[in-house]
């Protein structure tokens, strides 16, 4: 055994966060922890990196283990060097040819090593400190939501090398093939019922729940045919009483009286034995369904002459503008017009933001020209988020930013299955995925016909993945999207994708090809660290 978690429990003030939560992690087991939002699984992660304290129960880490943590939100404002961050970690100094490899997978090439950390790109730091956490000598390894800012290549990369590490871990992860290929336990945390446990791998997991979930809903289908055969039964023999009570007997019919006495004597038996009866059958609760929140943006404008065109545009900077040195993408041409959807792909640091703040207007290009018509409304999930006033309440940020009352903006919030008790609540209380939530709500009234999702998939919860996947089925506008999140890319209709690399960006013929490739190349980068696995 590595550890062990014994009937812990956890609050936030008044809110029950989980209680009586047990469980051991074993040697080699990579555990998938999953449940729906606001069950804990991120603040029991805390809890058992020691981050958090819980307020009852135990949890035992056997003598001589270690555990290291990855914490979902990433930041590092550090002057050092990438090498001295590095290796100022409690192990100390590392053989730099398997820091190396290990940053190849990563797709950090070997400057970085010697680079300041403040003139890396989010993404690169990112990577960085995953490479920290990966260099520890840790037992067990906690990861909360580990795939976020990774690009397509290190993303396989990390699937493959957790794959075949033996270092035990929990993860935590909104990524369905990251965790089909990485995991071979999964846990589930279920609010007030505690907690449930399942041997084999998330892909088994999946299917057993299906499979459950098929034969509960028979069970109850096949419950309620039951009880609805026997209340119509029951309403049947109460007609029958009924009549009789309300029949007139003569003194000339005294038999058909008495015969429908002892009717009425049978039927009242009849009903106390189906009582009984219904009152036997064990109830069977409808198993719960997890309703997918519904979003719909009727994009505006779309009858006028909409478009965004690019000409010769080269984004970036200069040197002097940015203190991580020059940037140069492009040349680049494309016209987009309601309907158009475009992907683009590349590693961190390549330079996809710039770019796409250079279409949004925020940064001038370098070279070229973008002409944008006058009734283009953009919605970035990203930007806006960032963007967000964090001391507003919720209802102050919906009123400001669609210019509605109170009492529409309630309206429009719980038309968007944002919950009432945040409502009052400041921006900066809210997780990522919540924000995210609500600028989508903001969206659908101000009727974006321009969308732009950097990474929708690192500030949604499923359920919101879901949606957002929903609603681009229906959407008539522009899409502008960076992803490598297969599953969202494989359920969303894309025309074309673009990869940015060394400030070039070519057209991906054939996006399958460009994943099996980036999966081969993932392969052979774990085999040349095979002897860190």
């Amino acid at each position: 055994m590595l550890f062990s978690v014994t009937d812990i429990a956890k609050s936030f003030g008044p809110h029950d966060v989980f209680s009586n939560l047990s469980f051991r992690v074993d040697e080699g087991q990579k555990i998938a922890l999953v449940g729906e939002n606001g069950v804990g699984k991120s603040t029991l992660l805390k809890c058992i990196a020691g981050i958090e304290e819980v307020d009852a129960g135990t949890i035992d880490i056997a003598d001589g283990r270690r555990i290291a943590y990855l914490p979902q939100e990433i930041s590092i404002e550090d002057s050092r060097t990438t090498k001295e961050y590095v290796q100022s970690s409690a192990q100390g100094q590392f053989e730099e040819h398997k820091v190396f490899a290990l940053m190849d997978g990563f797709g950090l090439s070997q400057h970085v090593w010697v680079t300041p950390l403040q003139k890396l790109s989010g993404g690169q730091k990112s990577k960085v400190l995953f490479l920290r956490f990966l260099l520890e000598d840790a037992d067990v390894y906690l990861l909360d939501e580990p795939t976020n800012n990774l690009d397509m290549k290190a993303l396989l990369w990390l699937e493959a090398y957790l794959s075949q590490t033996k270092k035990s871990m929990l993860i935590i992860s909104h990524d369905v093939y990251f965790l089909k290929r990485v995991a071979n336990r999964v846990i589930e945390l279920t609010g007030e019922d505690g907690i449930s446990s399942s041997r084999g791998s998330y892909a088994d997991y999946l299917e057993r729940k299906d499979k459950h979930f098929l034969q509960q809903m028979q069970a109850y289908k096949e419950y309620r045919k039951k009880m609805t055969q026997l209340e119509k039964t029951s309403r049947s023999i109460q007609d029958k009483q009924k009549d009789i009570d309300t029949h007139e007997t003569s003194d000339s019919d005294k038999y058909t009286s008495g015969f429908q006495k002892d009717r009425a004597t049978s039927g009242m038996s009849q009903s106390q034995v189906l009582k009984k009866k219904m009152e036997q059958i064990e109830i069977v609760e409808k198993p719960f369904e997890e309703d997918v929140y519904e979003i719909e943006i009727q994009s505006k404008y779309l009858e006028t002459d909409l478009s965004i065109r690019l000409k010769d545009v080269v984004a970036g900077y200069k040197h002097a503008h940015n203190k991580r040195g020059s940037l140069a993408i492009g040349p680049f041409s494309t016209t987009l017009t309601p309907g158009k959807r475009i992907c683009i792909m590349g590693g961190n640091g390549e330079g996809k933001t710039t770019l796409i703040k250079t279409i949004l207007g925020d940064l001038n290009p370098l070279e070229g020209t973008i002409d944008i018509s006058e009734n283009i409304i953009f919605g970035d999930l990203l930007q806006q988020q960032e963007r967000a006033e964090r001391s507003k309440t919720v209802i102050e940020f919906m009123m400001s930013e669609t210019h509605c009352n109170e009492e529409r903006a309630r309206h429009i919030l719980k038309k968007y299955h944002l919950p009432e008790n945040i409502f009052y609540a400041k921006i900066e209380g809210l997780s990522s995925g919540t924000r995210a939530r609500l600028l989508i709500a903001c969206f659908a009234v101000l009727g974006v016909n321009t969308l732009v999702l950097d990474e929708p998939t690192n500030h949604l919860d499923i359920e919101g993945v879901r949606a957002i996947v929903q609603m681009l089925d229906s959407y008539k506008g522009i899409v502008i999207i960076i992803s490598h999140n297969r599953w969202f890319l494989e359920q969303v209709r894309i025309d074309e994708y673009f990869s940015l690399k060394d400030g070039t960006l070519e057209r991906i013929a054939d996006i399958e090809k460009y994943i099996t490739d980036a999966k081969a190349e993932s392969a052979k980068m774990v085999k040349k660290i095979a002897r860190l696995v």
